[in-house]
């Protein structure tokens, strides 16, 4: 995935107009750990099934990693923990107000960890 994300950066980086790769890079980061964050919290949800978690874990593991590669680890970490404590907030520390961080980072995190290179994309290619 590494050298996919690289190959991105390279061929779409040189846009006319476009967002220069250090912001896209920096814009990536940041959503791969809040996603990350997401889905490590998910994974704590309780009454879930073990290959679930896995399956969470997973994603928050490769988002970490995303982001890492465009940051460090210890802003990837810090980046998490906030976004970790925005998402207990906004859930009021219930897990019965967990659908309240579902509805807003569910569909764009998945999309985020099924295809990073597309966001990527996506930031390299945006005009101010």
């Amino acid at each position: 995935m590494q050298r996919t994300l690289l190959a991105v950066l390279i061929v779409f980086g040189s846009s006319a107009g476009a967002y220069e790769p250090e912001r896209a890079k920096n814009n990536v980061a940041h959503e791969a750990a809040e996603c990350a964050a997401y889905f490590l919290l998910a994974s704590a949800a309780p009454t879930l099934g073990q290959s679930t978690v896995q399956g969470l874990r997973a994603k928050y593991t490769a988002l970490a990693e995303v982001s890492i590669f465009f940051s460090s680890v210890e802003v990837t970490k810090a980046r998490v923990s906030l976004a970790s404590e925005s998402m207990r907030r906004e859930m009021k520390q219930d897990w019965s107000n967990f659908s309240i961080v579902i509805q807003k980072y569910n569909y764009p995190c998945l999309d985020l960890a099924n295809n990073p290179e597309a966001r990527l994309k996506y930031w390299l290619d945006t005009k101010d």
